[in-house]
């Protein structure tokens, strides 16, 4: 009795046809090379910032290793994956932008014809969109707008995903909520926006943390001892940090006793009746 398979498996049938590539794509270049209709039987594609017609654009097949570039109508290179030659055999080629971020993935109908490029030849393989073009179904084109997705640092590394910002150095980071007006609208419609209000005040102790061999640290006084006839008091600062002096008349109309102010303090002084404050 003959057996009858009335549901295939996804790999068993897809494998003899084009798909992922669209039915149009010529599966061959200028140059004569063919792409299998079976190295792939399933993909999915997401390069941030795509664009419509996504195709395989370029391979180049090293000694080591196969580095397929994903391209469409608007960049060539919009991500890339790596076959390796050598090491662990999967049949997965994981997708990824310039910037290390997953971009999709591509399914192979086995490790062994991943390794079959091996015979294209060293070098680079250029392909154009009507000979490897992707189906639409396993293309998602994703825009750029809609928020920022990453930053690049001063080093040129890219940071995405959850981000930490700290000031420090006199930097202060505040959270805020803010109402935009669409004056462009008819109705001036108006939209809530999160955003980050970076305040630049200053690091008051800058010397001390650029200049440890140059600044003294200042001894501020703490607390005052006062001596009378009557005993001693000791004084300390107001929540303000305040210790604040006066002259009196309470004892004596006419009071010796002088306060002056200069830059680096005071000067507490006795006036006399014939040579001025001493």
């Amino acid at each position: 009795m003959s057996e009858r398979i009335l549901y295939p498996e996804w790999r068993d049938q897809n494998r003899d046809t084009k798909y992922p590539f669209s039915d149009s794509a010529k599966m061959r270049n200028r140059h004569g090379v063919v792409i299998p209709n079976n190295l792939f039987v399933d993909a999915i594609i997401h390069p941030i910032g795509g664009r419509e017609r996504m195709y395989l654009s370029r391979v180049i097949i090293q000694y080591d290793r196969a580095v397929l570039f994903i391209g469409d109508v608007g960049a060539r290179e919009r991500c890339f994956g790596i076959i390796p030659f050598s090491g662990t055999l999967s049949d997965k080629v994981e997708l990824q932008d310039q910037f290390g971020r997953p971009a999709g993935l591509l399914l192979g109908s086995d490790s062994s014809n991943l390794l079959n490029l091996a015979s294209w030849g060293q070098g680079s393989h250029e392909f154009d969109i009507e000979d490897s073009e992707f189906c639409a179904n396993v293309c998602v084109p994703l825009p750029v707008n809609g928020g920022i997705r990453g930053f690049i640092l001063e080093d040129g590394t890219y940071v995405s995903g959850d981000v930490w910002f700290v000031g420090e150095n006199g930097v202060i980071l505040d959270y805020v909520t803010v109402e935009r007006r669409d004056f462009t609208a008819e109705d001036n419609q108006t939209e809530t926006l999160d955003g980050i209000v970076i305040n630049v005040v200053g690091d008051p102790l800058f010397k001390r943390k650029f200049c440890d061999n140059v600044f003294q640290t200042p001894r501020f006084i703490k607390r005052i001892k006062v001596i009378g006839p009557n005993g001693q008091i000791i004084l300390t600062p107001d929540p303000q940090g305040n210790i604040n002096f006066y002259t009196s008349n309470r004892l004596s109309s006419d009071s010796p006793l002088r306060l002056i102010g200069t830059e680096n303090g005071i000067i507490v002084g006795v006036v006399s009746p014939y040579h001025g404050p001493q």
